[in-house]
C-alpha cells in the first residue's frame, strides 16, 4: 500500500510538472517559453514510467506545441519542429488528424512569414509518423494539398510548398493511396506544368517523378503519354516544352524500365528537340532557348542510356551521332577544326603529328585561357552531350548489351573517337573538359575489361574473331592521345593535369605499356607535376610514373629513367615530402625502378656493376629508403614501403660494392623488423624476396645466414 500511494504521488508530481511546462509555453519572455518547450520534448522523448498522458493532456500538449510555431522567436519555433517530430510518434491517430489539419490550414492561410515553419513541421509528420497511420495521413494530406495546388488564387508560395510536400508524401506513403487518388493527383499537378513560373514547373515535375515510381502500368502509361502529346503540341522552344522534357528525365531516372516501352516514340521526339550538329551553324540557333532546349533534352536521353539499355538499343547509333556533333558545339570558337587521320600515318610520321597537334592546341589553350565568356550557355549542351557519351560507355560494360559490339561498330568509329579526343584539348571550359577526360577514361577502361573478357571467354563469335582485337583499336589512336595529353599537361590546370595523368594510367594499363616513344617527353611532364603541382598532383604523378615502370619493357624505361639528370632526385626528394601519401608511393616507385634499371643479372642498364654510375644510382637509392627504413616515428604504410624498397634493393644490387658494407647493418635492421609485429609481414616479404633473388648470391649468403 505504502508503495503504491509512493509510485501514485510521484505520477501526480510528474503531470504536475508537465502541466506546469504546458502553462509556461504562453509566459510572455521568449526565453520561458524556450525552456519550457525544450524541456517539454525532453521529458516526451524520454518520459518516466510513472507518467501517464490522457487522451485530454495529448490534445493540450499538441495544441501547445502548434501554438509554437506561430511563435515571434526562432529558436521557439525551431524547438516547436523538435518537439513535433517527438509527439507525433506518441499521440493517438486522433490527434495526428488534428495536426495534420491545423499544419495543412496553416499553409493554405497562414502568415507569408511562417510559411516555411508550417512546411517544415508538416515534412516534419510526414517523415516521422508511424507506418501504421500511413493511409489516414495521405488521405488527410492528400485532399488539403491537392485543394492549394489546384486553387487559382493560391499565390506562388502556397502551390510551392504543396508540391513540395506532395512529393515528400508520395514519396513515403504513395503506394498506400488507391488509383483514384493518384489519378486526382496526377490530373491536378500535371496542370501546374504549363505555370508561368519556372519554380512551380520544377516542382511539378519532381512531383510527378515521385508518382511515377508508384503509380499503376496504366497510371504511368497515362502520365507519359499526356507529357508527349504536350510536347508534340508545343513550339520547339517554349518553356513549357522544356520542362515537359526535363518531367520525362526525371520520371525515366524514377521507374527506370518501365518507361522502356515508350521509348520508341520519346528518343526520336528528343532528338528532333536537340536539332542537328551539322545545322547548328545556322546563327537561329546561337540562342539561349535552343541551347536551354538541348540541355533538357540530354540529360533525357542519358536517363534512357543508363536505365532502359535494351529498350533504347535501337536508337543508340542516332544517340550517340548527336551527342558527339553538340560535344563540339562551340558557336564562339573560332579555331581550326580540321583533323587528320591518324589511322593511316605511317609511324615515321607519328611523331611530327604529335609535335603539330601539340603546338596547335596549346596556342588555342593560351589564346582562350581555358575560359569561355559569361554570356555564352552553349558549354552546357556540351557538357550534357559528354554526359550521354559516358553514359553509353558504362553500358557497354554495366548492361545486357553487347559491349564489344557497340564499342567497335560506335564508339570507335573515327567519326566518334577522333572527335572526344580532339575536344579533350579544344575544350575552353574546365568543367567540361574534365567530363571529356573522364568520359574518354571510361572508354579506355572499358576497352581493357572488355578486351580482357573476350580473351578469356570459352565461345567467341565468328563476327568478333574476325575482327581487330579492342586493345588494337585503342593503340592505333595513342598518338592523338598523347598529342592533346602533352598539349594540356603543359596548361596551368591542376585538375586538368590530374584529369590527363589518369587518362594515361588507363591507357597504360589497358595496354599493358603501350608508350614507349613517347616515355621521354612523359617523363619530363611527370618532372614538372612533381615541381610545379599540388601534393595530389604530385601524387598522381608518382603513381603515372609507377605504371609506366611496371608496365613497360625494362628496356624502353631504362633510359628515360637515368639519363634524366632531374627525375632520380625528384623521387629522393618525394621521399623526403611531408605528407605520408607522397612518400609512400615515392618508395614503391624507386622499388619499380631498382627492378627496371636491373631486371636480371644478365640484363642491367650499367655495363659493369662496379661502375661509378652504378654505385651512385645504388647508393643514392640506398640513402633515400634507408632514411625511413631507420625511422621509428612514422606511419605504418610508409614502414611497409621502405622495408619492401630495401628488399627489392639488396635482392637485385646485393652485389654492388656500394651496397656490401651496408648489408651487416641493413639485415640486423630486418631482424628488429621481423621482431615487431606491426613490421613483421613486410620484413617477412622482404626477407623472402633476397632469399629468392637469382643474382650473385655470395655476399647474401654470408649475410643471410
Amino acid at each position: 500500500v505504502v508503495f503504491k500511494k509512493i509510485m501514485s504521488s510521484k505520477g501526480q508530481a510528474t503531470l504536475a510538472s508537465l502541466n506546469s511546462l504546458l502553462e509556461k509555453t504562453s509566459n510572455w519572455d521568449k526565453d520561458e517559453r524556450y525552456m519550457a518547450t525544450n524541456d517539454l520534448c525532453a521529458l516526451l522523448s524520454n518520459p518516466p514510467p510513472t507518467l501517464k498522458i490522457d487522451d485530454y493532456m495529448e490534445q493540450k500538449i499538441c495544441t501547445a506545441i502548434l501554438k509554437q510555431l506561430d511563435d515571434q522567436s526562432n529558436d521557439v519555433q525551431s524547438v516547436a519542429v523538435k518537439c513535433l517530430a517527438i509527439i507525433i510518434k506518441k499521440v493517438k491517430i486522433a490527434q495526428i488528424g488534428e495536426i495534420c489539419k491545423k499544419l495543412s490550414s496553416l499553409i493554405l492561410d497562414g502568415k507569408d512569414a511562417l510559411r516555411d515553419i508550417y512546411s517544415i513541421g508538416l515534412k516534419t509528420l510526414i517523415a516521422d509518423v508511424p507506418d501504421s497511420m500511413g493511409p489516414s495521413v495521405i488521405e488527410m494530406l492528400s485532399t488539403r494539398l491537392l485543394g492549394g495546388i489546384l486553387n487559382t488564387a493560391s499565390s506562388e508560395e502556397v502551390k510551392r510548398e504543396c508540391l513540395d510536400i506532395t512529393a515528400d508524401l508520395l514519396r513515403r506513403f504513395g503506394h498506400l493511396a488507391n488509383e483514384q487518388r493518384q489519378g486526382e493527383i496526377l490530373s491536378a499537378v500535371i496542370k501546374q506544368l504549363q505555370h508561368d513560373k519556372p519554380v512551380i514547373r520544377k516542382k511539378a515535375a519532381h512531383c510527378l517523378g515521385s508518382l511515377a515510381v508508384v503509380s499503376s502500368d496504366a497510371l504511368l502509361h497515362s502520365m507519359v503519354h499526356t507529357l508527349l502529346g504536350q510536347i508534340e503540341s508545343s513550339s520547339a522552344t517554349s518553356a513549357s516544352t522544356r520542362t515537359l522534357i526535363q518531367t520525362i528525365g526525371t520520371v525515366s531516372r524514377t521507374v527506370g524500365f518501365r518507361l522502356g516501352k515508350h521509348l520508341p516514340r520519346i528518343v526520336p521526339l528528343f532528338l528532333q528537340h536537340c536539332g542537328s550538329p551539322s545545322s547548328s551553324q545556322d546563327e537561329s540557333q546561337y540562342n539561349d532557348a535552343s541551347n536551354e532546349l538541348r540541355e533538357s533534352c540530354f540529360p533525357g536521353l542519358e536517363s534512357f542510356v543508363a536505365r532502359c539499355p535494351r529498350e533504347v538499343a535501337p536508337f543508340l547509333q542516332s544517340i550517340v551521332q548527336v551527342a558527339v556533333g553538340f560535344v563540339a558545339y562551340d558557336p564562339n570558337f573560332a579555331g581550326d577544326e580540321d583533323e587528320v587521320d591518324g589511322d593511316e600515318k605511317e609511324d615515321e610520321g607519328e611523331e611530327m603529328e604529335v609535335e603539330e597537334q601539340e603546338d596547335d592546341e596549346a596556342e588555342d589553350e593560351e589564346e582562350y585561357g581555358g575560359g569561355s565568356d559569361d554570356d555564352d550557355t552553349s558549354w552546357k549542351v556540351r557538357k550534357a552531350a559528354v554526359k550521354v557519351l559516358a553514359a553509353v560507355v558504362n553500358s557497354a560494360c554495366t548492361s545486357s548489351l553487347d559491349g564489344d559490339h557497340l564499342l567497335r561498330g560506335l564508339l570507335y568509329q573515327p567519326w566518334c573517337v577522333d572527335a572526344v579526343i580532339a575536344r579533350m584539348s579544344r575544350e575552353r571550359e574546365e568543367n567540361v573538359r574534365l567530363d571529356v577526360l573522364q568520359c574518354f577514361t571510361s572508354l579506355v577502361q572499358a576497352t581493357g575489361r572488355l578486351a580482357t573478357t573476350a580473351a578469356t571467354s570459352t565461345s567467341i563469335s565468328s563476327d568478333k574473331s574476325s575482327g581487330e582485337d579492342l586493345r588494337t583499336l585503342l593503340a592505333r589512336k595513342v598518338g592523338r592521345i598523347m598529342a592533346a595529353c602533352f598539349a594540356l599537361l603543359a596548361g596551368p590546370s591542376v585538375k586538368t593535369k590530374s584529369a590527363v595523368l589518369l587518362l594515361l594510367r588507363a591507357v597504360i594499363a589497358t595496354l599493358h605499356g603501350g608508350l614507349e616513344r613517347y616515355l621521354v617527353k612523359l617523363l619530363a611532364q611527370v618532372d614538372r607535376c612533381l615541381v610545379d603541382g599540388s601534393q595530389a598532383l604530385k601524387l598522381d604523378a608518382l603513381l603515372l610514373l609507377r605504371d609506366c615502370v611496371e608496365l613497360h619493357p625494362p628496356a624502353s624505361v631504362q633510359g628515360p629513367l637515368l639519363t634524366s639528370s632531374r627525375l632520380l632526385p625528384r623521387l629522393v626528394g618525394a621521399v623526403r615530402d611531408d605528407w605520408y601519401k607522397v612518400i609512400a608511393e615515392a618508395l614503391r616507385v624507386l622499388a619499380a625502378v631498382v627492378g627496371a634499371v636491373r631486371p636480371s643479372p644478365d640484363s642491367c642498364y650499367f655495363a659493369d656493376i662496379a661502375s661509378g654510375d652504378c654505385q651512385a644510382f645504388v647508393s643514392c637509392v640506398y640513402d633515400a629508403i634507408y632514411s625511413r627504413l631507420d625511422a621509428l616515428d612514422i606511419d605504418r604504410e610508409i614502414k611497409d614501403c621502405a622495408i619492401s624498397g630495401v628488399g627489392k634493393l639488396v635482392s637485385h644490387f646485393g652485389d654492388c660494392p656500394a651496397l656490401t658494407p651496408q648489408l651487416p647493418g641493413l639485415f640486423a635492421l630486418l631482424q628488429r623488423r621481423l621482431e615487431n609485429e606491426t613490421t613483421r609481414s613486410a620484413a617477412m616479404r622482404a626477407v623472402a624476396a633476397i632469399a629468392s633473388s637469382t643474382h650473385p648470391p655470395s655476399p647474401l649468403s654470408t649475410n643471410l645466414a
